[in-house]
């Protein structure tokens, strides 16, 4: 063998070498758990109903994340060298950061009003119970008739909507009645005068029980 074929063999494993050392140091166009993260957070504002309670902003990271998505899939199989600017994963990470942003601000709306619907509905049942205890103490169904039994759907309804965690429908359910509510206390105590008033019922009924006698 010769110097030359020597050489010739060197230089061909060197360059062997330091092609398989630049394969490995090439990298993905895009880390998978970033496309992933982002698809995720696409599921999450869409269990939240970010389309219906927030559709500029959902709409606005859809119209992001399907063109991303698809380049994302035509460039799947590329490779990059570490040093080379990557501009669609530069968007991505963006995009990441503002479904991230958008995300936990819904998140907060929602503790917000999860919130609200509990103490409504609380608010309500408490005042459909202090309602009912006149009503059963003076036998107010004469003046409110069915309005009492119609107020307790009410009340059911926006219990029942919170159990369910539809919370708008049961801050709605809880709203209307809190109105009937309203309403019927102010005719009670319009029409049975002082005897509606709750430090005046017993007063009342011992009176009613001696004309009785």
């Amino acid at each position: 063998m010769t110097v030359f074929s020597v050489r010739n063999g060197l230089i061909a494993l060197a360059r062997g070498f330091f092609l398989a050392g630049a394969l490995s140091a090439c990298v993905q166009v895009v880390p998978p758990e970033l496309v992933s993260a982002i698809d995720m957070i696409d599921q999450q504002l869409v269990a939240l109903k970010a389309p219906e309670i927030a559709p500029e902003e959902y709409a606005r990271f859809v119209r992001q994340w399907v063109p991303l998505r698809a380049r994302v899939q035509s460039d799947d199989d590329l490779v990059r060298w570490p040093w080379e600017t990557n501009e669609l994963e530069s968007e991505l990470r963006r995009l990441h950061e503002e479904g991230g942003s958008t995300l936990a601000k819904l998140h907060g709306e929602r503790l917000a009003q999860q919130h609200r619907a509990q103490r409504n509905v609380l608010r309500v049942e408490e005042r459909l119970r202090a309602l009912s205890s006149q009503i059963d103490a003076i036998d107010g169904r004469i003046v409110l008739g069915g309005k009492p039994v119609q107020t307790d759907l009410l009340v059911k309804q926006a219990r029942s909507f919170y159990d369910e965690h539809d919370y708008q429908r049961s801050i709605d359910a809880a709203d209307l009645a809190a109105k009937a509510l309203h309403v019927q206390s102010a005719l009670l105590a319009r029409e049975l005068g002082r005897y509606a008033d709750e430090q005046h019922i017993r007063s009342w009924q011992a009176v009613a029980q001696q004309t009785i006698e």
